[in-house]
């Protein structure tokens, strides 16, 4: 990602609609554990660390990112170690984290396999791996370029590289369900862009998109799936 589209995610991500619905979807998805030692892989600028540390602050937080812009605002954010580098090579034992997080990270790889088997080979024994990713190729556009991301997935793909690791998908679901048919347009219709769709809107608007989320985000709590959306989010078990 460009180092202009760092600095406005980190500058609108603790009120943007689509940041705090994730941060809450995730959250409410989390497993009830006693100090509980976390990753955020692909932490960005540390806005979900900083979440997971003011709801549960007896966690033992760790995050890892490529950007050093963006670790070193992450660092400013909450009391987790925050390290420079790749979900690739983890610096990190094997089986150290009961959960494990990665938010919208392996769409920069063109194959994101490794990642996956780094990201587990982290997670203990019947830990919880949370990813969410954007979803469906067809819908690649200028915003995907801008934030320099290699591909989307369907459930098929994804999938598809997850049975290579011995796990079990407790819960999976697309999301932002209702505004699809709005970034459906907005992708399609716009063309010659040069930025990502990330950018501060007009805050009845804003509200207006959390409200419809919030909808969303009741829903999957009773853990109702939804057939599509713009992304996609799937909590895993390590079963060995």
């Amino acid at each position: 990602m460009n180092h202009a589209e760092i600095i406005k995610m980190g500058a609108l991500e603790d009120d943007h609609w689509w940041f705090t619905s994730l941060r809450k979807i995730v959250l409410n998805l989390l497993p009830e554990l006693s100090n509980p030692t976390i990753l955020d892989a692909g932490c960005g600028t540390g806005a979900l660390l900083q979440l997971i540390e003011s709801t549960n602050p007896d966690s033992k937080l760790f995050g890892i990112d490529l950007s050093t812009v963006c670790c070193s605002i992450a660092q400013n954010k909450s009391k987790a170690e925050i390290l420079v580098g790749s979900i690739e090579k983890l610096p990190f034992p094997d089986n150290k984290f009961d959960i494990v997080i990665c938010l919208d990270v392996l769409e920069y790889f063109s194959d994101p396999r490794s990642a996956i088997s780094e990201l587990m080979r982290v997670l203990k024994k019947d830990g919880t791996l949370v990813i969410n990713v954007p979803a469906f190729n067809w819908l690649y556009s200028y915003h995907d370029i801008a934030v320099g991301q290699q591909r989307r997935f369907n459930k098929g793909e994804l999938n598809g590289l997850l049975t290579q690791n011995d796990l079990k998908i407790k819960f999976q679901t697309y999301w932002n369900f209702f505004l699809f048919p709005v970034m459906i347009l907005k992708r399609k219709l716009t063309r010659n862009s040069s930025q990502s769709d990330v950018s501060e809107m007009p805050s009845f608007l804003n509200m207006i998109f959390k409200k419809i989320l919030n909808i969303e985000i009741n829903l999957i709590n009773r853990k109702i799936s939804f057939p599509f959306g713009g992304s996609l989010l799937t909590v895993i078990t390590k079963l060995s």
